[in-house]
């Protein structure tokens, strides 16, 4: 039913992007924000802290 996907296709939409970005290396100030941003969430996703244990409603279970 299901036919083989050829996983080696490049699209030329994804031909045309890739070969944009190496052109234009350099980030603009909002791209850095938004790198900044995402590295943050993850970083806090990551490295979530354990805020539970200073709850006193639960000290005494």
């Amino acid at each position: 039913m299901l036919k083989c996907r050829d996983k080696s296709y490049i699209s030329e939409l994804d031909q045309f992007l890739m070969e944009f970005d190496s052109q234009h290396r350099k980030k603009s100030a909002a791209q850095l924000k938004e790198i900044n941003k995402h590295q943050r969430v993850a970083n806090l996703r990551d490295q979530a802290q354990d805020t539970a244990s200073g709850n006193k409603l639960l000290e005494d279970f």
